[in-house]
């Protein structure tokens, strides 16, 4: 059985590659077309070896499995999305086995240069130019230019490159997945420069086949085997190798935990971060955690959405509160409406700032979010009046849902949905709720 792709076409005008120059060379990404210009960025890397040792991370997160052997290379190379912003730029990648999430994030202080103009898309990340990355030298001037100023098709000798990926619903959905995960994000433990270093090199190379856990002594980690009080489980700890290769003049290793076992790292360097995210073992891709689910299938007002979607300018850090009150608003609706917008794609979330930030995927989110098996199956329950209110009481709504030969009972209360199908017995809850809790959130929000 083969899973579902959506094709997406790359209409790349060159190829990314690194031009020498008597003063140093310029590194030129090739981006996916869809922006508003020709560039993002035009400048120098101020910290030029540091940049290029980031951009491979990510890069090296796009072309690595953690798991499914049976993934091979049906994927070829998913190329990292690049958002611009006014005066910042965000490159992210996801894993092929879609259990690791990837951000490099590059301050003002980073770039040195003109921002000409604010969105996101696709570079193209070839062989030649990650073996130009690694060449980079600390002192060494580098111009980076992220688009091109010029329109070549295929016209005069100028060569179009186009490369049509059959992407996976599970990697878009993934995307979708990350944000909301990162959203009930909070820090736990801190480690400074010295002793991040230490932790980074310790960290166990071969494969884990069972959990870890972070202990925190002082300013100190140490993994542990053994669960004990106040310590964070981490499965596949062997994934936090891809951080190896960037511990040189790190400032701060933060390690962020949310409820249902995924963790954010992110490594703080004066001019930019990188994080790594990971789900809660290698087996777990972020495609099937459901926890955007709840949001698309909630009562939420399209037009409250419409609203907030309208205030975003291509944002480093969206200010929550300066929506609520320009747009006379509650708190909690506008996070249900950045909550939406993030399970749309349009939306990113920021670990360092706990925010969102404004960046839109260049895909059609709207099929992933029709393709997605859960919901797809909750709306047909839905449409097929399979959904009925059997029983109000005080503390508890009582409803029967109706899936083929069988009938499953979901009792929602003011603090918990509960069902009584395999999927809710299985997970409690940490997958993301089941396609019988959705259809009944669908029939509430239909009724409301």
């Amino acid at each position: 059985m083969t899973s579902a792709t959506i094709e997406h076409t790359y209409n790349y005008l060159f190829e990314s590659q690194w031009r020498d120059s008597p003063t140093g060379g310029e590194l030129a990404f090739a981006t996916s077309a869809g922006t508003t210009h020709p560039y993002f960025f035009q400048g120098q890397l101020t910290h030029p070896q540091r940049a290029a040792q980031l951009l491979l991370v990510c890069g090296r997160v796009a072309r690595a499995r953690f798991y499914d052997p049976g993934l091979k290379r049906r994927l070829l190379m998913l190329d990292p999305v690049v958002t611009g912003h006014a005066d910042a730029m965000r490159f992210e990648s996801f894993s092929a086995c879609n259990s690791v999430y990837a951000r490099a994030d590059f301050y003002p202080h980073a770039l040195d240069g003109e921002f000409l103009s604010a969105g996101t898309t696709n570079v193209d990340f070839h062989q030649p130019m990650r073996a130009a990355l690694a060449r980079i030298r600390p002192r060494q001037a580098v111009e980076l230019a992220v688009g091109k100023d010029e329109v070549a098709i295929t016209a005069g000798g100028q060569k179009t490159v186009e490369r049509k990926v059959p992407l996976p619903v599970r990697w878009l959905r993934g995307f979708v997945e990350v944000q909301a995960i990162q959203a009930r994000m909070t820090p736990a433990f801190r480690l400074p420069t010295i002793e991040a270093r230490r932790f980074i090199l310790s960290l166990p190379r071969s494969k884990q086949t069972t959990p870890s856990w972070i202990v925190q002594t002082g300013k100190h980690w140490r993994i542990s085997q053994r669960q004990t009080p106040d310590a964070v489980q981490v499965g596949g700890l062997e994934r936090l190798g891809l951080f190896r290769d960037v511990v040189n003049q790190l400032e701060e290793l933060v390690l962020y935990t949310e409820p249902e076992g995924a963790t954010g790292w992110q490594l703080r360097f004066p001019e930019a971060s990188l994080f790594l995210v990971l789900s809660a073992t290698p087996k777990r891709g972020f495609s099937g955690e459901g926890q955007a689910l709840e949001a698309l299938a909630s009562d939420w007002d399209d037009d409250i959405v419409t609203q907030v979607a309208e205030t975003l300018k291509w944002q480093y850090a969206i200010d929550a509160s300066t929506i609520e009150r320009a747009q006379v608003l509650s708190t909690p609706q506008v996070q249900t409406a950045l909550a939406i917008l993030g399970s749309r794609g349009l939306v990113g979330y920021d670990l360092n700032e706990s925010a969102y930030f404004h960046r839109e995927l260049p895909f059609d989110l709207g099929k992933v979010e029709n393709l997605h098996p859960r919901l797809k199956s909750a709306r047909g329950l839905y449409a097929g009046h399979s959904v009925a209110l059997v029983s109000t009481q005080a503390d508890a709504d009582v409803f029967h849902v109706t899936s083929g030969e069988n009938l499953y009972q979901v009792r929602k209360t003011p603090t918990e949905t509960r069902c009584t199908c395999r999927w809710y017995a299985r997970y409690q809850g940490a997958r993301g709720v089941c396609k019988h809790v959705l259809a009944v959130q669908l029939f509430i929000a239909e009724k409301s």
